[in-house]
């Protein structure tokens, strides 16, 4: 796992998504239907743990951004 990733996403989510599909994906192979592949899986539980972390960066900006506004409204009114 990259390490850009590891700092928003603990790996054990990562390993439990891949562990649930492949999981799915070995149901679906005994009923017949070959319809996982495991090059998919890996693409699903990476494109899950990026929107993970962009959706928490995103997430962070605005929230600091927000707390920095807030601070200077109060210190322009006087109140901090």
């Amino acid at each position: 796992m990259n390490e850009a990733l590891k700092k928003y996403v603990s790996p054990e989510i990562a390993m439990l998504l891949s562990g649930f599909l492949g999981s799915l994906k070995l149901l679906l192979d005994s009923l017949g239907y070959h319809v996982i592949t495991d090059d998919a899986i890996s693409a699903v539980v990476s494109f899950v743990c990026w929107s993970v972390a962009i959706g928490t960066m995103v997430t962070n900006t605005y929230v600091s951004k927000h707390r920095q506004k807030q601070k200077e409204t109060l210190q322009n009114k006087g109140l901090l």
